[in-house]
């Protein structure tokens, strides 16, 4: 919901073929004068971004005429934790990984080289 969909090349998503931007799907925003909350440098502020639909997206061709900018009713400015399903996946630090310490990657490009 609050992450686009992208891709790049032909898809058949746009007309006309390869798709060079990448951006897939869009939301709609409008700006509320009255809201508060922190901006992008974490100051408290007024006035923000919301989002129709709690950030819903439509790709071209899905968007419907039952238009919500400007209503409050179902507009989201900041989410307090990210929707289900967007919450990034947790990796193990590759710092953190045990290995001999040594590297094959000489012994190989030397061996490599040699050749």
């Amino acid at each position: 919901m609050t992450q686009p969909g992208i891709t790049y090349g032909d898809h058949g998503i746009w007309p006309g073929g390869d798709d060079y931007y990448g951006i897939d799907d869009f939301t709609e925003v409008w700006w509320d004068t009255t809201a508060t909350g922190p901006d992008e440098t974490h100051h408290e502020g007024t006035g923000l971004m919301q989002f129709v639909d709690g950030g819903k997206r439509y790709r071209l061709g899905e968007w419907t005429s039952d238009l919500k900018d400007f209503n409050p009713s179902g507009a989201v400015a900041l989410y307090d934790t990210l929707p289900p399903g967007e919450t990034p996946k947790t990796y193990p630090s590759p710092a953190g990984s045990s290995g001999s310490g040594s590297s094959s990657s000489s012994a190989s490009s030397s061996s490599t080289a040699a050749n």
